[in-house]
């Protein structure tokens, strides 16, 4: 009868869970689908930015300009400053202040070919749409540069719509630079980032680039060793090495690297800068630098010259004479020293003395 009662109490330990049992046991019941379920119905990171940052109205620009009594107002980007080969595509575009295309924002965020396609139809298929856009080959590019060339674009295109009897008179432009050669006429501001906040520019970025990857789809055509219609001429580690291999093309940049180097390039009027030859440091040349560097900012000691040809003596300083104080006080300190240096026994015959 004792063991049975002694088995019954040990069971019933075990049996009777406490309260930190019990919260293990809940959280090992969960079932993992629930998990999931919470992990899915928390918000990314790219979604809770958005919250905070707010949707951007890519007409509030241009309602601002509108407002102040601009009646017409045009927008432009370019597209084709990266790559190694083909042209720089510019556009312009000019569009209703409150008028909103579907699927209009920077050419960069819509990655995917074919929505480009589908929004460029919407756009130029639009009858209240105004576009014109302007190509610059290698040629012109080489000539001015890639920043010249696009900025030249721009203007160019801006000049199409005037000649077609468009009254332009504000323009809106992509980076942090105006154009040298637009029309004097016509008032010209830069927006930095432009494609992600007027919604002209936005739609002239769309434009100019499924024009650009058009034109080297043919390009792939008349030089398909380069396979221009999968990287549209960027400086991929492919195109490089197609171009090492195969050498440059005639739509290949000369005032690019690596083809500049290959070539030889220099733009005409330049002359070419050799390399500057890198001269060998003596050994120690630091160290006796930063002792002269020393030298110098050592303070010069004063003193009376006596006579001309004679060194500079600086003055002494006057001592003061010691106190019999002091000299008793240290005196004692050396005689404790001595003391403490003695063996014990010796120390106690000191101490009786």
């Amino acid at each position: 009868m004792l063991i049975s009662t002694k088995l019954l109490r040990n069971s019933a330990k075990f049996s009777m869970p406490t309260t930190r049992s019990k919260r293990k046991l809940s959280a090992l019941a969960e079932p993992a689908a629930s998990k999931k379920l919470k992990k899915t119905n928390a918000p990314s990171t790219a979604k809770r930015k958005s919250a905070k940052k707010g949707k951007v109205d890519l007409c509030a620009k241009e309602r601002g300009l509108t407002d102040k009594g601009f009646k017409c107002i045009v927008g432009c980007d370019e597209a084709g400053r990266g790559p190694l080969a083909g042209p720089v595509v510019s556009a312009a575009v000019h569009m209703p202040p409150d008028m909103k295309i579907e699927g209009v924002a920077d050419s960069k965020t819509l990655l995917q070919e074919k929505i480009r396609e589908e929004v460029y139809e919407r756009i130029t298929n639009d009858k209240r749409v105004r576009w014109a856009t302007q190509v610059h080959d290698r040629h012109v590019i080489d000539e001015l540069n890639i920043l010249q060339a696009a900025m030249k674009g721009m203007a160019d295109s801006v000049d199409k719509l005037i000649a077609e009897g468009l009254a332009v008179d504000y323009v809106l432009v992509d980076g942090p630079h105006k154009p040298r050669t637009m029309t004097p006429d016509v008032e010209c501001e830069p927006v930095v980032k432009g494609d992600s906040k007027v919604h002209a520019i936005a739609a002239a970025s769309i434009i100019a680039k499924v024009t650009r990857d058009r034109i080297m789809h043919e390009y792939d055509k008349v030089y398909p060793q380069y396979n221009f219609s999968q990287h549209k001429g960027y400086p991929t580690p492919e195109h490089k090495a197609l171009v090492s291999k195969h050498g440059p093309c005639d739509i290949h940049r000369r005032s690019f690297n690596p083809v500049k180097t290959m070539l030889g390039w220099t733009r005409p009027g330049e002359k070419k800068v050799k390399g500057k030859k890198k001269t060998k440091r003596k050994k120690g040349g630091k160290k006796k630098a930063r002792k002269s560097n020393a030298k110098k900012a050592e303070p010069k000691k004063k003193g009376r010259l006596k006579k001309k040809g004679t060194t500079a003596e600086p003055k002494k300083k006057a001592t003061k004479p010691v106190s019999k104080k002091r000299i008793n006080a240290k005196a004692v300190t050396t005689k404790k020293k001595i003391v403490s240096q003695r063996t014990l026994g010796g120390f106690r015959k000191s101490a009786k003395k």
